[in-house]
């Protein structure tokens, strides 16, 4: 719908708002330099054309056509699937990002650019969703190779926790992440419930395979049965019984070992939610500007 309404000029802008409705600003919101057409606020503006310009497309927005329709053309080229859905992301990520700096003041970086840019491209990717849809909503069954889920706990003395896991697909993209913040008894007990919302993610979204990478060396004994759920704290017991019992219930789920720094980022994500008391679980960008992708 959004590139319909692209293509058609029917996009809400000054322009356009300003020909059909007496008293509507024409100029641009954002530079106040000439009137807030499409071509204008989508690649013309120095604020989109900055943007454009730190794209992995490099893309010198200046130098093209003014009509819309001949502007989109050379923009996405020849029609090949994989260019013309990630540009089309990318456009669909300039213009949130855009109506979040005119009506709410929120400054967009090039950084913020490309990394909603890129989670609306890796979720096309995996759910078919179209640029231009309202959500980032993974669907509940998730058809995909082999999967990957990287678990970690945060902990603060006394009680702080934070944890997190991230759902990755067999090439390295994005599925889902989720993170969770509250009172535990122990880095133990974070890495555990770490596991647990993985676990439980996973199995409601139907995936049948998968690996599980935590760093905590007990956690991973205890699953592979080389130690025994009663050999550890008492407080974690009934957690952890409900990981084996998640564990034995899939067969195709298995867990490995993993220096810390090989799963940095779910790490990030744990310090994130215990620091910030955060609950979420999902794939939208917000988070991901406070982390290093």
């Amino acid at each position: 719908m959004f590139l319909w309404k692209t293509m058609h000029n029917s996009l809400p802008l000054g322009d356009i708002l300003g020909r059909r409705i007496a008293n509507v600003p024409r100029p641009c919101s954002l530079c106040g330099y000439t009137a807030e057409t499409i071509t204008h606020a989508l690649f013309k503006c120095p604020w989109a054309r900055t943007l454009w310009l730190s794209s992995e497309f490099g893309l010198r927005t200046d130098e093209l056509d003014d009509n819309v329709t001949a502007l989109l053309m050379t923009v996405f080229g020849e029609p090949e699937e994989n260019r013309t859905r990630l540009m089309a992301n990318y456009l669909w990520a300039l213009w949130k990002l855009r109506c979040k700096e005119v009506y709410e003041a929120k400054k967009a970086t090039p950084l913020q650019f490309l990394t909603l840019a890129n989670s609306y491209e890796k979720l096309a990717i995996l759910s078919g969703t179209t640029p231009g849809s309202d959500g980032c909503t993974i669907p509940q069954q998730v058809q995909v190779g082999s999967i990957t889920c990287s678990v970690d706990g945060s902990f603060l003395l006394p009680d702080s926790a934070g944890w997190a896991y991230l759902l990755s697909d067999e090439g390295g993209r994005m599925i889902e992440y989720g993170l969770q913040a509250g009172l535990l008894s122990s880095p133990l007990h974070a890495e555990i419930m770490a596991m647990l919302g993985a676990t439980t993610a996973a199995s409601k979204k139907g995936i049948q395979d998968c690996i599980f990478y935590t760093d905590c060396a007990n956690l991973n004994m205890v699953i592979n049965g080389s130690l025994q759920a009663d050999q550890l704290d008492w407080r974690v017991y009934h957690d952890l019984l409900n990981v084996i019992h998640i564990f034995r219930t899939n067969p195709g789920y298995s867990c490995a070992h993993v220096p810390r720094e090989q799963i940095s980022l779910v790490n990030e994500l744990a310090r994130f939610a215990r620091i910030n008391r955060t609950v979420y679980e999902g794939f939208t960008f917000p988070l991901f500007q406070h982390c290093t992708l």
